[in-house]
Formats: C-alpha cells, structure tokens, sequence
C-alpha cells in the first residue's frame, strides 16, 4: 500500500522544477541586483487563510501551520530571508491588507484579471483537482452536467468561486466566510453541494467530524497554487520562484505526505491478493459507475427529447390555430364583399344606392383590415421587428384620439363613450404607436363585448408617480377561468361579441406585450354580469 499512497499524491501533485539545490545553489543563481534587495529586506511578511486545513490554518497555540508555512520554510532557509506570518481573521481580510500594502506576500492563491493588477505571481508550488462534495445521499456526479439543479455554498472571493459564478451564473450560490463553513452548510442540508481541492476536502471531513459528507464527482477546475508578491517589489517574486524551483519532487511529496492520509485496510497484508482485490473491485465498481452513467444519461436524453418534442407540439398548435382562424375570419368577409360588389355591379343604373350596403361594405372590410394587422403586428413582436421608443407622451391627447376613432363604431351599437379625463396634461414615459395601439384594442373590446345602449367609460389620471389608463365596460365581464387566460394568445373566452363582431383571441396578447415592453402594467377586474375594467399604469415623466 506504500506504492499506492505515493501513486496518489502523484495524481494531484505538480511539481516545480525538479533540481536539487541547496542554500548555496539558490544564492548562485540569484542575481546581483536581488541579492541587494534581501540585504536591504531581511525580514518580509506573510498573509494566509487562517481557516484552510491542511494548506494554511492556526494551530491549537494559534500558531501558522500546514503545507504553506513547510513550503515557505524551505524558502526561508534557500533564500536568507525572515518571513514573518501576520495573524489575521479571515482569508479575505489578509487579501485586502496584501492589496494596501501591509503585507509583502500571500500564499495559497491563484491568478485572475483582477489580481494581476495588484500582484506578481510565482510559479504554482502544487496543484489538484476540485472536488464535488455533497451528503451521502446524493448520487455520483460527473463534471457539471448537473449543477442547474444544486444549490452551492461556496467561500467568498476565491478564485473557485469567482469562476464558477462567471460559468454559471442561473445557479443559485451561498456565500461564506470559508471552506469549512461551506462545508457546514452542505452538512446540515442548508445547500446541496461545494466546491473544495481534493486534499483540503479531505481533511476538513476527518478533522472536523463531517462524517455524512463524500466526494461525489470531480469538476472541470484544476487548481494551482502560487504566492501573490505585492507589484512594488518584483525582485522578492523572483526571488521566491528560484527557491521554489530548488524544491524538489522528494521534498515536496515529504510535505504533503506529512499533512495528508490515506486511509487503508490493514486485513490485506499480502501484496498480491490485495493488489489482485483491488483490481477486481475496481473492474466491478467501475461498471457499475458505467451503468449509472449511461442511466443517467439516457434519463437526461429522454427529458431533453421530451420537452423539444413538447415544444414543437405547442409550436404547431399555435400555428394551426393561426391558420384555422385566418381561415374562418378571412373566409366570411370576403365573401360578403365580393357579394355587395356584385350586387352593386348589377345596381349601377338605380339612381341611388342603398346606404345601409356601403356600411357593410365598409365594416367587414374594416374587421378583415383589423385582423390582418393584428397578424401583421403579432409576427413583428415574435421577430422582435417592432421598434420601441420611450419619450414623454401627452396622454390625454392619445386617449381622446381613440375615443375619436371609435365614436361610429359605439354610434352603430347605441352604445354611450364617457370620457373622464383630467383637465392638466398628463404626461407619461412611454412609445406613441404602442400606447394608440394599446388604447385602441381596449376600447374596441369595450364596446364589441358590450350589448346594445350600454355604456363604455374611459378614464385617465395621475397618482403616485404614475399615469393610469382605466377602460370599463358593461358587458358580461370574465369567468375565473377566463380571467386566468386573459391574455394569452388565440385565448377564445366563454363570452362572445354582442353585435356578431368577430374575435380572434389575439388583440389582449397584443396588449399585454406593448404594455410590458413599454414598461408599464396593465390589470383587469371583473365580475361575471357586471362588466371589466382594464387599467394601465405607466412611469409619470
């Protein structure tokens, strides 16, 4: 089992050159300018993660220990200098005196864009993966496949962290003080997973007690470790990555070896049946781990096919009832129209024509003209074609406007417009063709869904900060069920027009888009038999 242990600190080890040097060598290959410069500084401090087991971290005297205080004495004793830890409370308070310039040196830390303003790095003295460790209870992981469903606790400015949040930035990420308080929260159910090297992971498991934690899978990250050396002294970094490079590969595995276990069985005592064991529940646990993966896998497949599949369903629902009521509201109007045409056609040699023909006419060609623009108008916002732009807009000027518009269309169905409009102008942040559009629709269902000598009310006013369109009715109003599917598209409600107008279900649709992308709200109350009201509010200029 010897060979087994060195074999796996070989796997997460990488070692510095490999040349073996002493004091003398180190002084040899330092130039004339850094040996001035550790004349002049004898004595230089050091910055560390108080909470990092086996890497960094006070012992039961509060003293710095771990494999970064046995790296760094090597150092001391190649390079002549005192190297002074400096006691702090947590990683990220060492980070920020490093960076005023308190401290000379920082150990355990990667490079990113953001450091290398502040900091020289050395070359890496180790480098290991970066284990998933999750509960006992949770299966194996590969990689990161899976990390949309989790819920991470992760330490605070390291450089793990950082990257994970740029790569993943939907997943939802607990922040902490340091890897053993991620560690803790993961314990106690509080997030489902962390992310912490494998050596350091380990340890702070068996130390601290964490028996229902386990290693579930190893990510995509593979961390180095440097020390950061504070920009105004770039002699000190060289300084240091020539004793580094001094280290050799024997040196460095006696440290690590010295901090990190590997627990064996001792009832195999024979090399060759254990070596033979181990290989057959090798072979055994790694089918396994196939069977589960391709499991996994198929079960991923089937999902994602699922809901491509559920997609394309819904796309061409929509399309085929886009089509049927083109079809069917197109049909009729046209008809009618070449009818009158003809009858018209026939008529030419009457002295008058009645006035009653050239108002359908008029009217089916209007609803065939509405329909097609609101088809016309429903691609363009799916293309996102429609161009938006946020001005200052007089409200009262668009709300009057409207009403003009609709005056014969309420004056065909003895239907009453009650304007109810503040005197001052109301001025409200929003796009002028989106908010005729959106007033337009609200008002043409007000009165196509209102019966005979009824009355459709408009209001417009300001309160708190906002503008508010408000458009009633005293129609049928909207069931429960209607109302939740309101202003969904090709929604056909319970209710019906009452004077044999058409519906298509895409006007409100309509709406509800302006209305978002002008960034304004829009709600309706209702109760069956006693009309709706639609109210939109927008930002006041």
């Amino acid at each position: 089992m010897k060979h087994l242990k060195t074999f796996f600190f070989l796997l997460i080890v990488l070692p510095a050159a490999v040349s073996e040097s002493a004091h003398e060598a180190v002084l040899t290959s330092l130039s004339k300018s850094e040996k001035q410069w550790i004349e002049e500084h004898q004595e230089v401090t050091l910055g560390f993660a108080p909470y990092w087991p086996p890497f960094s971290f006070l012992d039961h005297e509060n003293r710095f220990t771990g494999i970064d205080h046995d790296i760094m004495h090597l150092i001391e004793e190649r390079t002549g200098l005192k190297i002074l830890p400096v006691m702090t409370s947590s990683w990220r308070n060492a980070y920020q005196r490093a960076i005023d310039g308190e401290i000379d040196i920082l150990s355990g830390i990667s490079p990113t864009n953001d450091r290398i303003e502040h900091f020289h790095f050395t070359d890496p003295y180790v480098s290991f993966p970066v284990a998933i460790i999750t509960t006992k209870k949770r299966p194996l992981l590969i990689g990161m496949a899976f990390a949309d469903d989790l819920t991470f606790a992760l330490p605070e400015e390291y450089v793990t962290t950082e990257r994970f949040q740029q790569e993943y930035p939907d997943v939802k990420v607990y922040l902490t003080e340091n890897p053993l308080e991620s560690m803790r929260l993961v314990s106690i159910g509080k997030a489902d997973a962390t992310l912490e090297n494998l050596v350091s992971a380990s340890t702070i498991i068996r130390s601290k007690g964490l028996t229902n934690l386990k290693v579930s899978g190893i990510s995509q990250y593979q961390f180095d470790l440097h020390f950061a050396v504070n920009k105004s002294q770039p002699e000190l970094q060289s300084i240091i990555d020539k004793a580094l490079a001094s280290i050799s590969s024997r040196e460095r595995h006696a440290i690590l070896n010295n901090w990190v276990h590997v627990e064996h069985d001792q009832l195999i005592v024979w090399d060759k049946i254990g070596y033979a064991i181990l290989a057959i529940l090798a072979i055994i646990f790694g089918v396994i781990v196939i069977v589960l993966l391709w499991n996994r896998f198929l079960a991923a497949e089937i999902r994602r096919r699922q809901k491509a599949e559920s997609s394309l369903a819904k796309a061409l629902k929509e399309k085929d009832s886009l089509l049927a009521l083109v079809a069917h509201d197109l049909k009729n109007p046209l008809q009618v129209i070449h009818m009158y045409m003809d009858t018209l056609e026939k008529e030419t040699h009457a002295s008058e024509i009645p006035a009653k023909m050239f108002y359908n006419v008029r009217d089916v060609t209007h609803r065939m003209t509405r329909l097609v623009n609101q088809l016309v108008q429903l691609k363009a916002l799916d293309h996102n074609k429609i161009q938006i732009e946020l001005t200052p807009i007089p409200i009262n000027e668009i709300v009057h406007k409207t009403l003009e518009l609709h005056k014969l269309q309420a004056k065909n169905k003895d239907i009453s417009l009650v304007a109810d409009i503040a005197e001052e102008p109301l001025i409200a942040i929003a796009d002028s063709d989106a908010l005729m559009q959106i007033c337009d629709n609200l008002v043409s269902n007000a009165i196509k869904f209102s019966p005979k000598e009824k009355k459709v009310s408009v209001s417009c006013y300001s309160q708190e900060q906002k503008i508010y369109i408000r458009v009633s009715d005293e129609g049928p109003g909207f069931t429960l069920d209607d109302q939740k599917k309101l202003f969904g598209r090709f929604s056909l409600l319970s209710n019906r027009p009452t004077g044999g107008e058409s519906s298509s279900g895409i006007g409100l649709s309509i709406v509800k888009e302006l209305v978002d992308r002008i960034n304004g709200q829009i709600t309706c109350e209702s109760t069956p038999g006693h009309g709706a009201t639609f109210t939109v509010a927008l930002p006041a200029a």
